[in-house]
């Protein structure tokens, strides 16, 4: 089994806007936190379809319906009473993000956190919303080139998919009130990253300089039962 835990998150500010015309800062903050991971391994039984055929708007179907597929895996997390420098403990055994019966060639994740002021609209729905823009149609082109060049299809499609999903759940959570209190993004592979199957880290940085992590990755051989009883 392979399993992908999160121990700890700090934040060095909560993203909490100013009250009184800025002269102070509310103390507590709402944080919501999303997750997603891709391995590569996802099922995509259109992919050989869309490297073949010179059809637009079937281009655009099977390209919607990747990245539909690749948001499905996401979790959510919401924590309130957040204060500057708080620090999200997750139990003393942490927390699975991820588990497998097999250990992935490749690991790819993203943690958003945002400070939530206001109702945070359903990001299934924001996704829907994006895909009917005509803007849809760039990504689609740079998707298809993306993943007509790669070597290993699935993978790039999963990793174009997510990282799509980041900016657009990034534009929707934040909103008009809403502030980004961290974005993470993380690609492994298990030759250069987890060789044993065995991966930790403290202090990750994310890319806004606000939120550092901790996480654990480890494998171990499942357990062998037989019904032989000793001396039998």
């Amino acid at each position: 089994m392979f399993y992908f835990r999160l121990n700890k998150v700090r934040l060095v500010e909560n993203r909490e806007g100013s009250i009184l015309f800025g002269l102070l800062k509310r103390d507590r903050a709402e944080i919501q936190f999303l997750s997603l991971v891709t391995t590569g391994g996802e099922d995509f039984p259109d992919l050989a379809e869309l490297l073949a055929t010179e059809d637009p708007a079937r281009r655009r179907t099977i390209t919607a319906d990747i990245v539909r597929r690749v948001a499905a895996f996401r979790k959510l997390h919401t924590v309130e009473n957040v204060r500057d420098g708080h620090i999200f403990p997750f139990g003393d055994t942490g927390y699975n993000v991820f588990q497998s019966p097999a250990i992935p060639d490749h690991f790819n994740w993203l943690l958003l956190a945002v400070e939530i002021d206001e109702d945070v609209r359903d990001l299934g729905a924001a996704v829907e919303q994006e895909i009917a823009r005509p803007e849809f149609d760039d990504f689609v082109l740079s998707f298809l080139q993306l993943v007509s060049a790669a070597a290993n299809p699935a993978l790039a499609a999963a990793v174009a998919a997510m990282r799509y999903l980041g900016a657009v759940w990034a534009r929707q959570l934040q909103g008009d009130t809403n502030d980004q209190a961290g974005l993470l993004y993380m690609s492994l592979n298990r030759w250069e990253h987890y060789p044993h199957g065995k991966r930790d880290r403290q202090e990750v940085p994310d890319l806004t300089g606000n939120m550092f992590v901790d996480y654990t990755i480890f494998a171990v051989q499942p357990e062998t039962h037989t019904d032989a009883t000793p001396g039998s």
